[in-house]
């Protein structure tokens, strides 16, 4: 599960980063 947490952590950090652009 960990795993799968950081994977969705970075996605939601890519997804924040197209926004602010």
């Amino acid at each position: 599960a960990e795993k799968a947490q950081t994977e969705a952590c970075e996605k939601f950090e890519q997804m924040s980063e197209k926004g602010k652009e």
